[in-house]
């Protein structure tokens, strides 16, 4: 039983981390704040890699904030 307790600690250890790094990743490319969770599953059921996606101007994927903002609109179904 007690090997079965380390078992899980270890994984749930390891899916945090995961998150962590997952969530600097969103930082540093400056998209964490655009994201929520229902903005994140449109962007995600839309084909589109999030963590690719930067808003920073020297990145090889880099989005305009601006137009990122309207892509979110646009999924969310509030632009007309």
């Amino acid at each position: 039983m007690l090997i079965y307790i380390k078992i899980l600690r270890n994984i749930l250890l390891l899916l945090f981390i995961i998150g962590l790094i997952g969530v600097v990743i969103l930082h540093f490319h400056g998209i964490l704040h655009y994201l929520d969770f229902e903005t994140t599953f449109l962007l995600l059921k839309n084909g589109i890699n999030i963590f690719k996606l930067q808003t920073n101007d020297f990145g090889v994927n880099y989005i305009d904030p601006c137009s990122l903002e309207l892509l979110i609109l646009e999924l969310k179904g509030e632009l007309n």
